[in-house]
C-alpha cells in the first residue's frame, strides 16, 4: 500500500477519492478547472460512488486495458470498444495498438471498434490512411469507425462494462501523442461506462468531423488540420 501511495504521489495524483474524481472531471472538461469538491454536480456525485481504481503506473494501466480487450473479444455478439491512442506506447506511437487492432478486425468480426486518432500528427494520419486501404470492408460495414481527435494528453479505452483513462507522465503540447503513461483510472461498472462513452463522443472526438466514412473525407480532414496548424504557426 505504501508503495502504491508513493507511486501516486510521484504522478501528482493524490488526495481523497473525492479530489481524485474531481481531477478526473476537470481533466475531461466536465467541470471547470477551478471547481471545488462542494461544487461537483449531483450527477457526478453519483458517479463518484462507483468503484474507481487508481492504477499507479504504466504496467498496471496496460494490463487493465488488455483485460478489457479480452473481455470484449469473449463477449459474443456484443463486443464494442471505444479507444483513443491506447496501447500506443513510448517506443512507436502506433505499433502496439494497431497490431492488436488488426487481430480484432481480422479474427473478431462481431467486435466493433470506435477509433479516435489525433490526425494532426503525421504518424497517426498516415496510419489512418493505411487502415482505410487495408480494411475498406470493415470501415464500410461500420466494424471499424475512425474519428478525428485533437486530444493529445490522454489515453482512453471503454467497453460496455468498463472504462479506463490513462494520463502521460508529462502532458505534451498539442500535436503530439500521449507518450509514456504515468497512471490510470479504471472502473468496471456499466453505468460509469455509459457516461464515459458519452464523453468520448462529446469531448475526445472532434464534433465537427464526426465518423469518417471514406478515404476522401479522411484526406479532406487531414488537409484542413494541416492548414489550421500552418496558420497557427504564422501567428
Amino acid at each position: 500500500m505504501q508503495r502504491q501511495r508513493r507511486q501516486c504521489r510521484r504522478s501528482g495524483f493524490y488526495g481523497s477519492e473525492h479530489k481524485q474524481f474531481l481531477r478526473l472531471m476537470t481533466r475531461l472538461g466536465v467541470c471547470p478547472p477551478d471547481t471545488l469538491p462542494k461544487d461537483v454536480p449531483v450527477w457526478a456525485e453519483v458517479l463518484m460512488q462507483r468503484q474507481l481504481k487508481v492504477l499507479g503506473n504504466r504496467r498496471e494501466t496496460y494490463n487493465a486495458a488488455k483485460r478489457m480487450c479480452e473481455d470484449q473479444l469473449d463477449a459474443t455478439g456484443q463486443g464494442e470498444l471505444w479507444t483513443c491512442m491506447l496501447f500506443e506506447g513510448e517506443r512507436q506511437p502506433m505499433d502496439d495498438y494497431l497490431s492488436q487492432l488488426y487481430t480484432i478486425i481480422e479474427e473478431y468480426p462481431d467486435v466493433r471498434v470506435h477509433r479516435a486518432m489525433n490526425l494532426s500528427v503525421p504518424g497517426f494520419s498516415n496510419a489512418a490512411r493505411h487502415l482505410f486501404r487495408k480494411y475498406p470492408d470493415a470501415i464500410e460495414s461500420g466494424q471499424l469507425r475512425i474519428y478525428s481527435s485533437k486530444v493529445s494528453d490522454i489515453e482512453f479505452l471503454v467497453s460496455r462494462q468498463a472504462g479506463l483513462l490513462a494520463f502521460p507522465q508529462i502532458p505534451h503540447k498539442r500535436g503530439s501523442h500521449a507518450g509514456e503513461i504515468s497512471f490510470g483510472i479504471y472502473c468496471k461498472d456499466t453505468d460509469f461506462a455509459k457516461n464515459l462513452i458519452q464523453w468520448y463522443r462529446t469531448f475526445l472526438v472532434d464534433p465537427e468531423v464526426g465518423w469518417i466514412r471514406t478515404e476522401s473525407q479522411l484526406n479532406t480532414v487531414i488537409s484542413e488540420l494541416e492548414e489550421e496548424m500552418f496558420q497557427e504557426g504564422r501567428e
